[in-house]
């Protein structure tokens, strides 16, 4: 037996509440100490920015490149930790290896690996 239809008109309608301004945007410590990974490049998405309560807006990356060993990549959940059965916080064991890894390309640019465990992240920094 199939129910009646419902006339969704006779239904109260509510408006979404809006989200409550935050105090910070930034969610991950990176993007405190690098404010470029907020991508603002242009004087409307700083003030879209400026508008939800961020200040001290760096630019984007491609607009003012930070210092090689500085700047910050990539942020991943694939680990390379992980990957090789040397993940501590999920039951792998301790890794027999020196830190800091490296990514090493073909035409020898490298990229340093920092793994934040804490958050299951790892972090791709330019050399």
């Amino acid at each position: 037996m199939m129910n009646p239809p419902v006339n969704l008109t006779d239904q109260p309608r509510t408006l979404p509440t809006p989200y409550p301004k935050q105090q910070t945007l930034a969610w991950t410590p990176q993007y405190k100490r690098h404010s470029y990974l907020y991508n603002a490049s242009n004087h409307l998405s700083k003030a879209f920015y400026e508008n939800e309560g961020l200040v001290d807006i760096g630019d984007a990356f491609e607009v003012k490149k930070p210092q090689p060993d500085e700047a910050l990549l990539m942020q991943c959940r694939h680990c390379i930790r992980f990957s090789l059965g040397h993940c501590v916080k999920h039951g792998g064991t301790k890794p027999t290896w020196k830190e800091p890894l490296y990514l090493q390309l073909g035409d020898n640019r490298r990229f340093r690996l920092h793994f934040n465990c804490a958050e299951c992240q790892m972090d791709l920094y330019a050399e």
